[in-house]
């Protein structure tokens, strides 16, 4: 099939969404599909091999974006054209746009939610993401949800029988335990995510004190990942006097998360906002233990605390965009204390990381997600 992936942002944009699409393309690629990808997002116009039309007036997402879409809507409906399904990804201007043109050239839809551009928190700020999201999923001939809340949300919009859950994936075979036996001491504690209020790790910065206080082990805190929060946290860091402790990696290659994964004992995932984190897929197939906040696909992902320990960081489960620089001593000491939990227990977090690799093979691996997206594209297809 010629298939075209729409997303806001890709590649070199590092996260979950666009490591998604990325990995789902190559996984389509592989099984003979011709893959197009429909970007915001400048950069290279060829990656891995992938064809990328990228349109960077869209990226403000507002009058901006719409006054630029006469400009591109003839590049744009040529590519409609020549493909047999549109997929895009988030609930946002791309694919509103492109949607819209696939369904009025009768070709199928496919839309896939990942937070951005579909979780209220994340578009109550703007008219125009909101308009976006009614297009989106007015257009959908079917939604995929990266999590039970995703799809709580397109039940507003859609009927039940348009809805399948898929997760994200990840590459069991890629992200695999090395066997490697780590020193004991210093204990490396690492948050591998883009430096954004949603994703917590600022929740971890101030964490950290209490850990110092409650370890009986030295430790060390790496902070692998860029964005707008980083100098913050670099000047949070030196304020509550743990700048000795705390290594700043910036952002790193995708292929280098592995080795960095290789060197740590724990992952830790204090998220406000999170679907099925593809961060936290790869790190449990690395089987590192995970502590993470029990938002989200959170619980469902690591179970009463079998695959990973949960924190009650917020007075929800559900996901919120809108993340506080800090959180109450109370809930910063319970973060401590699971963090601490898996530095000396050693039976508990040896056993936390064989079933969190063992049920990520079994669910997560791109082998089972693709086949699963494969038959989504057959259904409609077939319908059409």
């Amino acid at each position: 099939m010629r298939i075209l992936m729409a997303q806001d942002t890709f590649l070199p944009k590092l996260g979950g969404a666009e490591i998604h699409v990325w990995k789902l393309s190559k996984g389509l690629a592989n099984r003979g599909h011709q893959i197009t990808i429909v970007t915001a997002t400048p950069g290279s116009a060829v990656v891995d091999g992938f064809r990328v039309h990228r349109f960077p007036y869209l990226q403000s997402q507002g009058k901006r974006a719409v006054i630029s879409l006469p400009f591109y809507f003839p590049s744009l409906l040529r590519l409609v054209v020549s493909h047999e399904i549109v997929h895009g990804h988030y609930s946002a201007l791309c694919s509103a746009v492109l949607g819209t043109l696939a369904r009025s050239l009768n070709r199928p839809f496919i839309m896939t939610l990942h937070g951005y551009g579909t979780l209220d928190s994340s578009v109550q700020s703007s008219i125009w993401l909101n308009k976006w999201r009614s297009i989106s999923f007015y257009m959908a001939n079917k939604v995929i949800a990266t999590s039970d809340e995703m799809a709580e949300v397109a039940r507003r919009f859609v009927p039940e029988e348009h809805i399948v859950i898929i997760p994200n994936g990840v590459d069991t075979s890629e992200f695999t335990p090395s066997g490697r036996n780590l020193p004991h001491s210093p204990f490396r504690i690492a948050a591998i995510r883009r430096l954004v209020p949603k994703n917590g790790v600022q929740y971890l910065i101030e964490a950290m004190p209490f850990v110092l206080e409650l370890s009986k082990k030295p430790v060390e805190c790496w902070i692998v990942g860029d964005g707008r929060l980083r100098g913050y946290l670099e000047k949070r860091s030196k304020e509550l006097g743990i700048e000795g402790i705390v290594r700043f990696f910036g952002s790193v290659p995708n292929k280098q998360v592995k080795e960095i994964l290789d060197q740590v004992h724990v992952v830790v995932f204090p998220s406000s906002a999170e679907s099925t984190s593809i961060a936290a897929l790869e790190a449990m197939a690395m089987g590192k233990p995970i502590v993470a906040s029990a938002v989200g696909a959170y619980p469902k992902l690591l179970g009463a605390n079998e695959r990973g320990l949960l924190v009650k960081l917020f007075n929800r489960s559900q996901s919120n965009y809108e993340a506080p620089l800090t959180l109450p001593e109370d809930r910063l000491r319970e973060l401590a204390r699971a963090i601490v939990q898996l530095i000396d227990n050693r039976e508990l977090a040896e056993n936390i990381s064989m079933q969190a690799r063992d049920y990520v093979v079994k669910t997560f691996d791109w082998k089972v997600i693709i086949d699963q997206i494969e038959k989504v594209y057959k259904e409609i297809v077939g319908k059409r």
